[in-house]
C-alpha cells in the first residue's frame, strides 16, 4: 500500500505510484525516480539504491533518502544497551 510510505516519500518530495516487495522494498515514485530498500544477502545492514533521470538528481535523493530513512529506523527501533567497541549505540530494526 502505497499510502503507508507517504510520510516518508512526502519529506522527500516525491509521491509512491507503486511498490514491489520482490527483493526488498522497491517504490516507483510519481516523478518516475525509484528508491529500492533491501537488506543485505551478507552483512547486517540495509541497502538503499536510486534511481533518478540526471546523476546529480540520483545523488540529491541518495542523500536525503539516507536521512530519511535514518531518521525513520531511529524513531522505531528499541535501543540496546551495549555499544560497539567504537562507543556507538546498537540498532535493532525488524524487517517486514
Amino acid at each position: 500500500r502505497p499510502e503507508r510510505f507517504a510520510g516518508l516519500l512526502a519529506g522527500l518530495g516525491e509521491a509512491a505510484a507503486s511498490l514491489d516487495r520482490t527483493d526488498g522494498l522497491r517504490i516507483l515514485c510519481a516523478s518516475g525516480r525509484i528508491l529500492h530498500v533491501r537488506p543485505s544477502g551478507n552483512a547486517p545492514e540495509l541497502r538503499l539504491y536510486v534511481e533518478a533521470d540526471t546523476p546529480e538528481a540520483a545523488r540529491d535523493l541518495l542523500a536525503r533518502g539516507r536521512r530519511a530513512l535514518g531518521a525513520a529506523l531511529e524513531d522505531r527501533a528499541p535501543r540496546s544497551p551495549d555499544a560497539s567497541p567504537e562507543g556507538a549505540e546498537k540498532v535493532q530494526v525488524k524487517w517486514p
